[in-house]
């Protein structure tokens, strides 16, 4: 096995450690392919007696990888590769270093540790398309005899390449006299992973075989679709597809106020019971639709329009916050945040242009201001709120927003946000001064790269990101259970099922996971 790329001098060791790499046939690597797909935080935890920091590294690298990595890889898959490709100081220390000499040990039961990482790594390296290129590795040293011309040899560990000679010839790697011993390496199945960074990095290739043995020497990864355990972890699969013709959960029976009726609806959630919780929006009120039902129960409101503390107007969105059971409302109309206990409501954020809401796993509630282009946190007892994205007014570069929406954290305290009118979604990282882009960003449009006013957004409980790419539906703007009018908020239920308020249909669509 060999990972390519253009070799800097903090990465001489692994280009020159050929040396390490044991002379006698090995037992082959077999065991790790019957473990289970685990987060890379659980996959890197029977290493800590190893790598005492090696979870700190890992939450690093999940936070910096891509929010959507290429190729269908998941964050957790995606991180795993920038793991093994990561340099901390003592090497000896390092993730790969570690790895590679628990692969070129003898004594297999070594290898134990690393199966759920190494089920992890491999996963994600059989999803990326293979490449061919030419590669070499060298060492200062002449090692002729003990690698003779016609002589099939193993490297266990992955090894480090470059694609120039160039590169091996600088004097603070090998230099251009004495002794070298160079390998040159037609690589047929090499796996590009220069994707899976925000930057380009050292890293770019890596090689799991180029020879086919009489024997199997590394067990491949199962080629079926791998399933995530679930843990308290952040979890990710496989990206799930849906039925395209969706069922009616909630409303559908034309704009009203009866409570067989919804009149736009906007944002809601979904309890573990599946019942639906909906902002109501011209109805001024928040309704609960329970599953099977033909109707729904009023939470709060239900009085009409008014700014009275027992009055909604143009509720936007709504979410729970689990500490102590109660509703968040986005009171748009009266630029407030409703707290609703059993139907008792107060003002908990007043003065506010509010929009989407999320809460993170601290309870801590994020308002988007859509006029004032920013998002704020609201911890317990605060009056003005932290900002925490935008703030700059209103603009396109990387530390503004244009009417925010819809917005959601994650885990790791990433915040995305519907960049509504810059039509992108952006992600803002805690403490970052400015967002990156996610998706979009490329003017308003229908092509592939573009998004059109984009609202709901939210992940799936397998990490996935979802959103609402333009306000038309895909197949046009009727009432049939394939076509949407004007879809916004969306949720999900906790079996995958997604949901999404089709607005101008007066509808929730449920389409089922399949």
């Amino acid at each position: 096995m060999a990972a390519v790329g253009n070799v800097d001098p903090l990465k001489y060791t692994r280009v020159s450690d050929i040396v390490k790499e044991p002379v006698e046939m090995l037992m082959p690597i077999e065991g790790y392919e019957q473990m289970p797909i685990v987060s890379l935080r659980e996959a890197v935890a029977p290493l800590l007696s190893i790598l005492p920091k090696i979870q700190d590294y890992a939450d690093i690298v999940k936070k910096r990888c891509k929010p959507v990595p290429p190729d269908g890889l998941t964050r957790d898959e995606s991180a795993s590769i920038m793991l093994y490709s990561m340099d901390w100081e003592p090497n000896e220390e390092c993730l790969s270093f570690a790895l590679n000499a628990a692969l070129r040990t003898e004594d297999r039961k070594e290898l134990k540790p690393w199966f759920s990482y190494l089920k992890l790594l491999l996963t994600a390296l059989e999803k990326l398309p293979s490449t061919s290129c030419n590669v070499v590795r060298a060492m200062n040293l002449d090692l002729s005899n003990q690698y003779s011309v016609r002589k099939t040899f193993v490297w266990w560990g992955f090894s480090s390449c470059t694609t120039s000679i160039e590169v091996l010839e600088k004097e603070e790697i090998l230099g251009k006299t004495g002794q070298r011993t160079v390998f040159t390496i037609e690589c047929d199945s090499g796996k590009d992973i220069i994707g899976c960074f925000e930057q380009a990095q050292g890293l770019h290739i890596i090689l799991l075989k180029e020879t086919m043995p009489p024997f199997t020497l590394l067990q491949p990864v199962t080629n079926q679709s791998a399933q995530i355990r679930s843990t308290p972890e952040q979890i990710q699969t496989k990206k799930n597809k849906y039925q395209q013709f969706a069922i009616t959960v909630a409303g559908g029976n034309g704009p009203g106020h009866q409570l067989y009726q919804l009149f736009n609806p906007w944002g809601m959630f979904i309890d573990n019971n599946k019942s639906i919780y909906i902002a109501d929006f011209n109805n001024h009120r928040i309704v609960k639709w329970k599953l099977n039902s033909n109707t729904s129960r009023i939470i709060a409101d239900g009085n009409g329009y008014g700014n009275e503390s027992s009055q909604l107007g143009y509720p936007r969105d709504i979410i729970f916050h689990k500490n102590n059971d109660s509703f968040i409302i986005s009171d748009k109309g009266n630029k407030r945040v409703i707290q609703c206990y059993d139907q008792n409501q107060q003002i908990i954020i007043p003065n506010i242009h509010c929009y989407g809401l999320t809460i993170d796993k601290d309870g801590f509630i994020y308002v988007s201001d859509y006029m004032n282009h920013e998002v704020r946190r609201w911890k317990q007892g605060d009056k003005k709120g932290e900002l925490v994205a935008g703030g700059n007014r209103k603009g396109n570069h990387l530390n503004q927003l244009n009417n925010p929406t819809y917005i959601f954290i994650d885990d790791d305290y990433s915040l995305y946000i519907s960049d509504t009118d810059n039509h992108r979604v952006m992600r803002w990282c805690e403490g970052d001064k400015e967002g990156e882009i996610v998706v979009g960003g490329n003017h308003c449009g229908s092509q592939s790269n573009e998004l059109y006013f984009p609202t709901g957004l939210s992940f799936d409980n397998e990490e996935n990101l979802y959103f609402m790419k333009n306000l038309e539906g895909g197949n046009g703007e009727e009432t049939q259970t394939n076509q949407l009018n004007h879809p916004s908020g969306l949720s999900f239920d906790d079996e995958g099922n997604l949901y999404v308020a089709d607005y101008n249909n007066h509808r929730i669509q449920k389409f089922e996971i399949i």
